[in-house]
């Protein structure tokens, strides 16, 4: 559970690290309430003080659901892995 802390936010164990951050039910910023998605930057993946790695990685999720376009600004990730079922967030 998230009882407990460290100095950058929810403790930092096994069963917390990557797709399980904060917990399995909430990973990959999405949340089971629709339009609503966690962006916080101790609770999320990758978690500590990667100050800008949870909106870009947030960015990728928000155009993978369609909420957003990538504008010409956009530069997406090469490493990042599409949700099974979902459109790339890498635009074509």
């Amino acid at each position: 559970g998230l009882i407990g802390g460290t100095w950058c936010g929810t403790r930092h164990c096994d069963d917390q690290w990557g797709e399980n951050r904060p917990i399995p039910e909430l990973a990959r910023y999405r949340t089971p309430i629709e339009g609503l998605y966690l962006c916080n930057q101790t609770a999320c993946h990758p978690g500590g003080l990667a100050l800008m790695a949870i909106p870009y990685n947030l960015m990728h999720i928000l155009i993978e659901d369609g909420l957003v376009e990538p504008g010409k600004w956009w530069y997406p990730s090469p490493w990042y892995i599409p949700q099974q079922g979902k459109i790339s967030a890498i635009p074509r």
